[in-house]
């Protein structure tokens, strides 16, 4: 399920922007995702479709806030293991400002939760194209954790590459 209240189309230069974002994936009782944002800008060119590419600019996005909730009940993935030719895709960056993150694993007759609040990360670039696909992929990130203690997160990461490679950095203070 995917809600938008409002969609503008910006031509100079070439972007959309969308405001009161709200998506929903998953199976009741196994898992669900959850997400919602005030505002996501995200800007384009359309010159790269033309050569079958498809490129994204640094998106912004503005108060997120996502929920994972994980049930008992486990739902058998319907992905197919056919070899796809994976789509030429680049995003400059992802920005996040203000958003907040929480997971809930819920049992028979309890429920336990995780919080993230205050989060403001940044990502990129990142991409399936043979020029990022196995590059470097950075991100950081910074917020609250069960509104007691400050983190800072730092990744990179080789995640499209075909032997995945991950360096965490995680500190928390507080």
């Amino acid at each position: 399920e995917l809600s938008l209240s409002r969609v503008r189309v910006s031509l100079a230069p070439l972007a959309l922007s969308c405001g009161n974002i709200r998506f929903t994936q998953g199976t009741p009782n196994a898992t669900i995702i959850h997400a919602e944002a005030e505002r996501v800008y995200v800007p384009f060119s359309l010159s790269p479709l033309f050569k079958s590419r498809f490129r994204i600019g640094r998106i912004e996005i503005e108060q997120l806030a996502v929920e994972v909730t994980e049930g008992d009940l486990y739902a058998s993935s319907s992905a197919k293991n056919s070899p796809a030719r994976p789509l030429d895709l680049e995003i400059e960056g992802i920005e996040v400002r203000k958003g907040s993150f929480t997971y809930v694993r819920e049992y028979p007759g309890r429920k336990g939760i995780l919080g993230v609040s205050r989060i403001n990360a940044v990502v990129g670039p990142v991409g399936v194209s043979d020029r990022l696909r196995d590059k470097d992929v950075e991100a950081s990130a910074g917020g609250l954790l069960e509104h007691s203690g400050q983190f800072s997160l730092q990744v990179r990461a080789r995640i499209f590459a075909k032997a995945p490679d991950l360096d965490v950095k995680l500190r928390i203070a507080g």
